[in-house]
């Protein structure tokens, strides 16, 4: 994806983080990574989810992560 989620390991191991690769549902390609995180105990929000080169994702996209 060519983005910065390489430079999350030490976040995700610290924080109640969790990185998703997020695919298109009919050929497995992948469109975005999303982070989510805890912001309460059981309550969880997306965090981020970008596209290819930290690019905004499409709305459908952002939708179905949601």
């Amino acid at each position: 994806m060519h983005h910065c989620i390489g430079n999350y390991g030490d976040k995700l191991n610290q924080s109640m983080l969790i990185a998703y690769s997020v695919r298109d549902r009919k050929d497995k390609m992948r469109v975005a990574t999303m982070t989510v995180g805890e912001v309460c105990p059981g309550r969880w929000e997306i965090h981020e989810i970008k596209g290819p080169h930290n690019q905004d994702v499409p709305a459908e996209v952002e939708h179905a992560a949601y």
